[in-house]
């Protein structure tokens, strides 16, 4: 499941070549690919530069390559003064490069590397890490073990405690935990979708290639959406699931409204457009926040040379909203 090896060397600019050869060889251990090791070299020579470069007399870089649920990282870490590796990255590409080629060029780099590096720096030591391979379904293996464990977690709850006590459970322990999840998670969800979205779309230099790639979402997303109504409704019909009093109730409910003013297929596309942005986010109106999102990252994309400025803040606030997720 996990792997963890340290190694240490001194801060040496003479010695970048073996030690990146030693974590390499550690790498290529891990099952990792040629590609993605020579790829990961260039990140992690830059960073040992700047961490020798900002070091300490006689300091030790501190490496350890991880690998947990199939993420295989290099951390590396050394004492010195603060390095601000980000704002030296940008500095990359200068001289004669020109100038529109140089803002996407430098975009499309700290885009990557805002994604596979993370840098800190904590009492008097310069930390940073970079992801060399990124885990493929261990997300889904994950939500796959916690779905069985609530299963069974339920089950025993039910058959082995009182009614009270399992109610008790229910109700006040995870009952609780799960509202302050939920409304954790819909305090930021209308601004991760719209970052994550605006910033996917304004990565697309040709609007050709824009226009097929959301062709293809939305065909997976209506795939999807009816798959999910099917199998739904294939399991309430072999196994029922619910309170029929409530289900009676909804259905009556539902009955009613419809009767009494449904939408209009007019509506229904006037709803997509919100009157207000603000409003939209304030309701956590996904359909109107994926309208806003997919109109803002086609008009960067539009921009010309600005549109990489512009890109490089959506992808910032893109990332941090990640991280607060």
């Amino acid at each position: 499941m996990g792997h963890n090896e340290s190694i240490s060397f001194e801060a040496d600019r003479e010695r970048i070549s073996e030690i990146l050869d030693d974590i390499e060889s550690k790498l290529r251990a891990l099952g990792v690919s040629e590609k993605a090791c020579e790829r990961s070299r260039f990140k992690i020579e830059d960073i040992l530069i700047e961490l020798i470069a900002n070091s300490s007399d006689k300091a030790m870089i501190r490496i350890t390559v991880k690998e947990f649920l199939g993420t295989v990282s290099v951390r590396l870490s050394c004492k010195g003064r603060k390095m601000d590796y980000q704002e030296d990255l940008k500095e990359l590409f200068s001289g004669d490069i020109d100038e529109e080629a140089e803002s996407i060029i430098r975009a499309n780099l700290l885009k990557e590397y805002h994604r596979d590096i993370q840098t800190s720096y904590r009492g008097g030591f310069n930390t940073a890490t970079v992801i060399v391979r990124h885990r493929k379904k261990s997300s889904i293996m994950i939500s796959a073990a916690a779905l069985v464990m609530g299963v069974l977690c339920g089950a025993l709850l039910k058959s082995f405690l009182p009614e009270e006590t399992s109610s008790f459970y229910a109700v006040s322990v995870f009952g609780t935990v799960t509202s302050l999840f939920l409304r954790a998670i819909k305090m930021m969800i209308s601004l991760l979708v719209f970052f994550s979205i605006a910033s996917s779309l304004s990565g697309f230099e040709d609007m050709k290639e824009l226009g097929k790639a959301f062709g293809r979402v939305i065909s997976m997303f209506s795939f999807t959406s009816v798959l999910t109504i099917v199998i739904t409704y294939g399991i309430t019909q072999i196994m029922p699931i619910g309170n029929e009093s409530l289900k009676a109730a909804a259905s009556s409910s539902m009955k009613f409204e419809t009767m009494n003013g449904a939408s209009s297929l007019s509506d229904i596309f006037l709803n997509i457009v919100p009157d207000s942005l603000l409003k939209a986010f304030i309701d956590t109106n996904m359909l109107q926040i994926l309208f806003a999102s997919i109109l803002t990252g086609i008009a960067v994309t539009m921009m010309g040379k600005d549109s990489a400025k512009i890109s490089e803040v959506l992808s910032v606030m893109d990332k941090l909203f990640q991280k607060v997720v």
